[in-house]
């Protein structure tokens, strides 16, 4: 999968993912379980069918001028709508990493931390502008399908939009 570490910046911050110490290490190999677990997950329920073609891309390194115009790469046009900054997979990452970190795991049960020398926002309308994010974003990709089902012949077009906006409250 294209998606990695490089995608988590601006409105998809996940700080402390760069240099050698121990705990940027563990984040990073966090969110690397995240992209594995999450990104895939994200494919198979928007694309379905696709998502295994969509997973093997990786972009073209270059192309010869002298062999002519190549072939239309009908999934190299959608993974360039999928990968694109901001991506809806990273924004579904962003969204599932962060709502596992609301609280930790100890052997007394779920806790949530308390820092020192700081006052603790909730993060909460942040990971839901992400999810709405992705939502708008993925909407524009099943549209681009449905649009252009006919070089998408695995894409089924009767299956359910398969996301919904959230809120704050949870309504």
């Amino acid at each position: 999968m294209k998606l990695d570490d490089s995608y988590f910046v601006g409105e998809l911050m996940i700080p402390g993912l760069t240099g050698t110490s121990p705990a940027a290490i563990a984040n990073l190999a966090e969110l690397q379980w995240f992209i594995y677990r999450y990104g895939s997950e994200y494919l198979t329920l928007l694309i379905d069918g696709l998502a295994t073609d969509v997973i093997a891309w990786y972009p073209p390194e270059s192309i010869n001028p002298d062999e002519g115009k190549p072939e239309i790469d009908y999934i190299e046009l959608l993974c360039e709508q999928i990968y694109a900054t901001p991506s809806p997979v990273a924004a579904y990452v962003y969204f599932h990493f962060w709502r596992n970190r609301y609280t930790e795991t100890t052997s007394m049960n779920e806790v949530r931390m308390v820092s020192e020398n700081a006052i603790i926002q909730d993060g909460v309308n942040k990971t839901v502008h992400a999810w709405n994010d992705m939502v708008k974003r993925s909407r524009e990709v099943w549209d681009y399908l449905h649009a252009n089902s006919d070089n998408y012949p695995t894409f089924d077009t009767a299956r359910r939009f398969p996301f919904d906006k959230i809120n704050t409250f949870n309504l």
